[in-house]
């Protein structure tokens, strides 16, 4: 939305952000530069009216109004906000494929010896409250791949056993990605102050990870694919 000078007195200051959080909704406003504002607004389903979860966009404005009247900020951004430009939509994660009593990743597929599989949300969907829904997928797609090198470099015995593999070590990265994100995603709508301590703890235990290269630069896997015809 443009950041207008009634948006600056009545909402927020320039080049900065603001949160209200806690009794099942969250508000989040912040300058994203460029004369242009942006806004969202969470709300868990027991905190939402019975009555709003399902309307006409015609009445986006009207449900909102009343949804997060209560939640500092927001009235006047969904005020200046046209109702074709607002976004409605539900955030949902997946529940990580690992055994409940030892924590192993289970992947039911595997014994069909597929040579499919999945990556990034269709494989571990996380709700964003960590902000690591991305990241996560840029790291399944390193470990795809890494696997599939191994089954060129003649490291591993075929393209399901390396798929296998992959899915395993993703799976083991991600669980409790998943699990984190959900944790902070309810602190987030009951303790603005807890959630932000626990957004750093869990930041901090998730960065920092690296990554070997995959080929050097004068070998392309293209030329090694072509060649040597493993995926056929």
């Amino acid at each position: 939305v443009p950041f207008s000078d009634r948006l600056k007195e009545t909402t927020l200051s320039p080049r900065s952000c603001s949160m209200s959080a806690g009794a099942g909704k969250v508000g989040f406003v912040v300058d994203i530069g460029d004369g242009l504002f942006y806004w969202s607004a969470f709300a868990t389903d027991e905190a939402r009216d019975a009555d709003t979860t399902s309307f006409d966009e015609k009445d986006v404005k009207t449900v909102l109004r009343r949804e997060f009247a209560e939640v500092a900020k927001l009235a006047e951004c969904i005020a200046v906000t046209p109702a074709e430009d607002i976004l409605v939509r539900r955030v949902s994660d997946r529940a990580p494929l690992v055994d409940d009593a030892t924590g192993e990743p289970q992947i039911p597929w595997a014994p069909s010896g597929t040579k499919l599989t999945l990556l990034g949300d269709a494989f571990h969907a996380m709700i964003p409250s960590l902000g690591q829904g991305a990241n996560s997928s840029f790291e399944g797609a390193y470990r795809l791949a890494a696997a599939l090198r191994r089954v060129f470099n003649g490291e591993s015995s075929s393209v399901p056993d390396a798929l296998r593999a992959y899915e395993r070590d993703q799976m083991r990265r991600v669980a409790w990605i998943v699990e984190a994100s959900a944790r902070q995603g309810r602190t987030v709508y009951e303790d603005r102050d807890e959630f932000m301590r626990a957004q750093q703890a869990a930041q901090d235990s998730m960065w920092g990870i690296t990554f070997e290269p995959l080929w050097s630069t004068a070998t392309s896997p293209q030329h090694e694919a072509s060649s040597s015809g493993v995926l056929a």
